[in-house]
């Protein structure tokens, strides 16, 4: 449904809400869960959220596009496997080589960020671990 844009924003916000806290109750109650498929799917949402935003700006602007983009670097962040992504989205979804571009480079931009968060994330936490010198110079 978000590839189609047949979702309005209200309810793609509310599903990407929803989602983390609906996931959390299954795996709470015992369910099985994955990675790839939830991937995908919020990407996927995500996607298309940002895209419906973006034709309210300029109409016209393919929303699944953005869905397909966004679940490809929705994926390769989270399973870090950036090759894999880029290569299971186009092929899940035979755009062939029309959606390549923008997809690399959204993948390429979503790797870098997960870097530097984690790279930040490591360094406050090493911060906060240093005990200031008891002595005095």
């Amino acid at each position: 449904m978000a590839f189609d844009g047949s979702l309005t924003l209200l309810v793609l916000a509310a599903l990407v809400a929803l989602k983390p806290l609906a996931a959390a109750a299954c795996l709470a109650g015992g369910a099985a869960g994955g990675l790839l498929t939830p991937a995908l799917a919020t990407g996927a949402m995500l996607g298309a959220l940002t895209g419906g935003a973006f034709s309210l700006l300029w109409p016209g602007a393919p929303i699944a596009g953005y869905a397909i983009i966004a679940a490809a670097a929705v994926l390769a962040t989270t399973q870090k496997a950036p090759l894999c992504a880029i290569v299971l989205v186009l092929e899940f979804t035979h755009t062939g080589l029309a959606l390549a571009v923008p997809t690399i480079l959204a993948v390429a931009g979503a790797g870098l960020t997960a870097a530097f968060l984690t790279a930040s994330r490591d360094t406050a936490r090493r911060a906060g671990r240093v005990r200031p010198s008891s002595a005095a110079p």
